[in-house]
């Protein structure tokens, strides 16, 4: 069966969601959610794209990503899964595939739909039973988001973007 080309819109935003292989939960541990923290901020800055959020769970993560001029959404998340399997795979002591050969996205069409899809996938450690509130989830920009002392680490949706949704007001 032929896979379908994926869908490229320019300036556009996505849902991205890549699987750890074989459903381990291989991203439960704290130095692991937190290196791959690390691998999409780096990214972040290395391929210019914009990081509107993420949430790291044991077998999976979602990201909400706007690539730049000087990639793709299929390069960069060609990166970061590159990259994060193999240093994973060296500082555990392991080989063999980490991520499901591919990568599930959606475009998001406009700044509320990307508001709509940032509260749901905040809310999935607290669905999951890892959390009581997204606020207290170490693993997700949530926090990031709604501190007052803020940290670069996510791009700020309400700057420059129509349409605000009121999850982020």
């Amino acid at each position: 069966m032929a896979r379908l080309r994926r869908q490229i819109q320019s300036r556009g935003a996505y849902i991205v969601t890549a699987r750890v292989a074989g459903g381990k939960r291989l991203l439960g541990h704290d130095w692991a959610a937190r290196f791959l923290m690390f691998t999409l901020v780096y990214f972040r800055h290395a391929l210019s794209f914009r990081l509107f959020g993420f949430v790291i769970l044991p077998d999976h993560f979602h990201a909400v990503i706007q690539p730049s001029q000087y990639a793709t959404i299929s390069k960069i998340m060609m990166k970061i899964k590159g990259t994060y399997a193999h240093r994973y795979n060296k500082l555990a002591g392991r080989s063999g595939r980490f991520w499901d050969p591919r990568f599930l996205d959606e475009i998001l069409q406009d700044a509320a739909e990307i508001g709509e899809k940032l509260e749901d996938m905040h809310m999935n450690p607290v669905r999951l039973g890892l959390a009581p509130h997204p606020g207290s989830y170490p693993y997700s920009s949530y926090g990031f988001l709604f501190r007052a002392a803020r940290v670069e680490i996510v791009d700020d949706l309400r700057k420059g973007v129509r349409g605000v949704p009121a999850y982020l007001r």
